[in-house]
């Protein structure tokens, strides 16, 4: 796990299966089920609930609440996964790319400015939360 990274109450680290590698500024919030082998890059967040079985996900990603993200899934960097969708097993996800649903689809592509504002901005948000909640013992 890299340095300024999270893992926070409930969360579920497997790597039964293989190692689980992740970057540094990640938040993984509560009650999320990683299963390994995975590599996660830097400034991730995963969202309350999610379950991550991918094979690597890149930088500046957010994968939302209770979102399910498949074994073998790809996900490239500056990516969305939005809140509840299901990224299916072996889906390439490319960079910029928002999926939402079940099954998930790839919806839209992010500008420059929606990742100013939503991916950097969240990791910006998170990083003194965290810190907050290692003080107090959480």
């Amino acid at each position: 796990m890299g340095e300024g990274s999270s893992i926070w109450p409930g969360a579920v680290i497997r790597a039964d299966s293989g190692p689980v590698i992740i970057g540094k500024n990640c938040h993984i919030e509560e009650n999320c089920v990683i299963h390994g082998p995975t590599r996660i890059g830097d400034s991730v967040c995963l969202g309350p609930g999610a379950v991550v079985e991918a094979e690597r996900i890149g930088s500046y990603v957010l994968i939302g609440s209770n979102a399910t993200v498949l074994r073998g899934a790809q996900l490239a960097g500056y990516c969305i996964i939005t809140a509840g969708s299901l990224v299916k097993e072996k889906m390439e996800v490319p960079t910029r790319a928002v999926v939402a649903g079940v099954p998930g689809e790839i919806r839209r592509f992010l500008q420059s400015q929606d990742i100013k504002e939503e991916l950097e901005g969240m990791i910006r948000a998170l990083a003194p939360l965290a810190q907050q909640f290692k003080k107090e013992g959480f």
